[in-house]
C-alpha cells in the first residue's frame, strides 16, 4: 500500500484586458475622435473607466492510497482512494469576487446591479464569491483477469472519478466588476457631457459574477474495459470499451451566461405584436411592430443588461469501441486501430466538457447534442518495413541492404455538419416580410430572424425537416438542402438536426531511408519523405460562411397570404460544383491536399 500527500498554492497575476482610453470607430466622421465626441457624431464608442489587476491564487490539498491485492493466480485488484481540497480561485485584495446572491431585492454596492455583491461590502460573502466542498472524493479501481490462465487472453478494467477546478478566466471578470470596473459600449451618438457619468451606470454594459451558492466543481468519470488477445506472427489483438462522463462544467452559450434574456415571445409582448414583426438591428433591438392584419404597433426600444453568471450546469459523455491489431517485433512491424465513438454534451460549454454551437441561450435543456469534437469513424494504419541483407554481394549490398520504409495513414469520418459550421445553415429569406396592407409588393420590412419570428434573441431560428437530408446524396453533395423548410411565424423548427457528416479526412505519408557507412567514423543518412504521397485531395467547405452552406428561401406574397419557396439549385448534369462561382447549397466548393516531397541527408562523423 502506497500513500503520498500533496500540497500547492498557484496563482496568476494578470492586468485585464480593458482599455481605460476611449477606442472611437466612426464609420462617417471628421477623423478627429475628439471633434466627433463634442459635436454628438454617432460611433462606435467603449471605455472603461480603471484598469485592474486579476491577482487570483488557490490551493490545492491532496492525498491518496493505493493498493494492489492478488486475489488468486488469475485475478489482481488495484483500489485507490484520492482526496483533493480544490480551492476555488480567489483574490489577495479584500474586495473579493463579485457575487448573485439570487435574490434582485438585494441592492449591492451599484444601484445598478441588483443582487450583486461582494465581500468588501458584505463580510458574509466568502472572499472568493463562493465556497466548494472541503473535500473532492475520488475513487478508482482497476483488474486484470487471465481468462485462460496461460496469459494469452487478459481482461482489462476500471473506473475512476477525477476532479479538477475552473479556468482562471471564470474569475477575473467577476474580480474586476468588484474593484468598480466598468465598460461602456454604444453605437449611438455620445456627446463629451455625457461621458462623466456613463462608466458609473451599466445601461448598455453587463455585470459578470460568481453564485454564492454554487458548490459545484467540475468532475469526469471514466470508464474501460478491454480484452487482449495474442494472435499469429507475434502480433496483439485488442478490443476495448471506454468512455467517459463530466459533469459540473460551466455552461458558456456565445462565450457566456446571461440569466437575463429575453424569453422566447418577449419582443412581441412588449410591443404588442405577433410575429413576424419588423426589427431594426442597430444600437439597441428596436423594432417597428407590425402585425399579421397590418396594424403599426409603433417603434420603440428594448434593452436590459446581460447578466452573466458563472454557473455548473454543463455536462459530456464520450463512448466508444476500439479495436486494434499490432505487431512490435521482426523486420515488419505494425498497428492498425480502429475506433467507433461517439462524443455527446451541452453544446456550447467551456473547458472540459463541450465544444460545438449552441441552439438555445437560455439553457442547457435544448443544447444537448453531438459535439463539435465527434468524429464517428477513425482508422489508423502505422507500419515500417525493414528491407535487413537479402544481398550478399559485396558491392551490390551496399546499395540494396539496410533500408528501412515507414509510412502511416489516417482516415477518419467528417464532423458533425451543423456543429462546425452554423447551427441552421445560415437560414435566409430572400425578400421582405411587409405590411399586408401594401399587399402585392414586397417593402422595406424584416428578412427573416429570431427576432422577428420568434421574438427572441437568445434563441436561434431553426429550420423544420421535412426528409432524411443525408440520403441519396450525389459526388460532392453532403446535405440535401431540399429536406429543410421554414417554421410558421412564432414557432421554433427542429432543435437538434439530423448528424449530417462533413467531408471526411484521409491522409497518408510515406518516408524511407538508409545509413550508408563511408568509414568507421563516417556515416551518411538519406531519406526521402512524402506527405500525402497517394496526392488524393480533400473536399472541403471554404468556411462557416460558405454560401453552399447557406439555406435560402423566396418569400413569395399573394395578397395577405404568404409561402416559402426553397431557393436551392442543384448543379446540373456534368457540372462540377469544386471552385464553380455558382454556389450548391450542400455541395462541397472546393477541395485542398497536394503531394510535398521532401529530401534530406545528414553526414555525421
Amino acid at each position: 500500500m502506497s500513500f503520498q500527500p500533496f500540497f500547492s498554492n498557484n496563482q496568476n497575476c494578470v492586468t485585464n484586458n480593458s482599455n481605460p482610453k476611449s477606442p472611437l470607430t466612426i464609420p462617417c466622421g471628421s477623423n478627429n475622435p475628439a471633434a466627433d465626441i463634442l459635436l454628438g457624431v454617432a460611433g462606435n464608442f467603449t471605455q472603461v473607466n480603471r484598469a485592474a489587476l486579476d491577482s487570483l491564487w488557490y490551493p490545492t490539498y491532496s492525498g491518496f492510497v493505493q493498493d494492489d491485492w492478488k486475489v488468486t493466480r488469475r485475478l489482481t485488484l488495484n483500489l485507490g482512494l484520492r482526496a483533493d481540497h480544490l480551492g476555488s480561485w480567489t483574490p489577495y485584495n479584500s474586495t473579493g469576487v463579485a457575487t448573485w446572491t439570487g435574490n434582485l431585492g438585494d441592492v449591492g454596492p451599484n444601484p445598478f446591479a441588483p443582487g450583486i455583491t461582494w465581500h468588501g461590502a458584505n463580510s458574509s460573502i466568502p472572499l472568493s464569491g463562493r465556497t466548494v466542498n472541503a473535500i473532492t472524493w475520488q475513487p478508482r479501481f482497476g483488474m486484470a483477469l487471465d481468462l485462460r490462465g496461460n496469459g494469452k487472453t487478459v481482461l482489462r478494467g476500471g473506473w475512476g472519478e477525477y476532479g479538477y477546478r475552473d479556468q482562471w478566466n471564470d474569475y477575473a471578470v467577476p474580480v474586476d466588476f468588484a474593484q468598480g470596473v466598468v465598460t461602456f459600449n454604444t453605437n449611438s451618438p455620445v456627446r463629451y457631457s455625457d461621458v462623466p457619468n456613463l462608466t458609473a451606470r451599466l445601461s448598455s454594459g453587463s455585470v459578470t459574477a460568481v453564485i454564492l451558492h454554487d458548490h459545484l466543481q467540475p468532475v469526469t468519470q471514466t470508464y474501460n474495459f478491454t480484452i487482449s488477445q495474442q494472435a499469429p506472427w507475434n502480433s496483439l489483438f485488442e478490443i476495448g470499451y471506454v468512455g467517459s462522463s463530466t459533469h459540473n462544467e460551466v455552461f458558456r452559450p456565445n462565450g457566456d451566461w446571461n440569466i437575463n434574456y429575453i424569453p422566447m415571445g418577449g419582443l412581441f409582448k412588449a410591443f404588442g405584436c405577433t410575429a413576424p414583426c419588423a426589427t431594426s438591428t442597430s444600437g439597441t433591438t428596436a423594432l417597428t411592430a407590425y402585425n399579421i392584419g397590418g396594424t403599426a404597433a409603433g417603434s420603440t426600444t428594448f434593452q436590459g443588461n446581460p447578466l452573466i453568471l458563472v454557473d455548473h450546469i454543463a455536462v459530456a459523455n464520450y463512448n466508444g469501441l476500439q479495436a486494434s491489431w499490432a505487431r512490435q517485433t521482426g523486420r515488419i512491424s505494425y498497428n492498425l486501430n480502429y475506433t467507433w465513438s461517439k462524443a455527446l454534451g451541452t453544446q456550447g460549454a467551456g473547458g472540459g466538457a463541450g465544444s460545438g454551437l449552441q441552439v438555445d441561450s437560455t439553457g442547457p435543456q435544448h443544447n444537448y447534442g453531438v459535439l463539435g469534437t465527434d468524429r464517428s469513424h477513425v482508422v489508423n494504419l502505422s507500419y515500417t518495413f525493414q528491407t535487413g541483407n537479402p544481398v550478399h554481394s559485396k558491392g551490390l549490398s551496399y546499395v540494396v541492404n539496410g533500408w528501412n520504409l515507414s509510412g502511416i495513414t489516417t482516415w477518419q469520418s467528417g464532423a458533425d455538419l451543423p456543429e462546425v459550421a452554423t447551427t441552421n445553415f445560415n437560414l435566409t429569406l430572400n425578400g421582405n416580410w411587409t405590411n399586408p396592407s401594401n399587399a402585392g409588393t414586397l417593402g422595406s420590412g424584416s428578412g427573416i430572424s429570431n427576432t422577428s419570428w420568434l421574438g427572441t434573441n437568445a434563441i436561434n431560428l431553426q429550420p423544420t425537416v421535412t426528409c432524411d437530408p443525408t440520403a441519396h446524396l450525389h459526388t460532392h453533395q453532403y446535405v440535401n438542402m431540399s429536406c429543410f423548410g421554414v417554421p410558421g411565424p412564432g414557432q421554433q423548427g427542429r432543435w437538434q438536426l439530423p448528424y449530417i457528416h462533413a467531408p471526411a479526412f484521409f491522409n497518408s505519408d510515406l518516408a524511407i531511408f538508409k545509413t550508408f557507412k563511408v568509414t568507421e567514423r563516417q556515416n551518411l543518412e538519406f531519406r526521402a519523405s512524402a506527405f500525402n504521397f497517394l496526392n488524393h485531395p480533400l473536399d472541403s467547405f471554404l468556411n462557416t460562411n460558405d454560401p453552399s452552406l447557406t439555406l435560402p428561401f423566396n418569400l413569395v406574397q399573394n395578397g395577405s397570404s404568404y409561402s416559402f419557396n426553397s431557393a436551392v439549385k442543384a448543379p446540373a448534369a456534368g457540372v462540377s460544383t469544386l471552385g464553380n462561382s455558382q454556389a450548391y447549397a450542400g455541395y462541397a466548393s472546393t477541395r485542398f491536399g497536394r503531394r510535398v516531397m521532401e529530401l534530406s541527408m545528414k553526414y555525421s562523423f
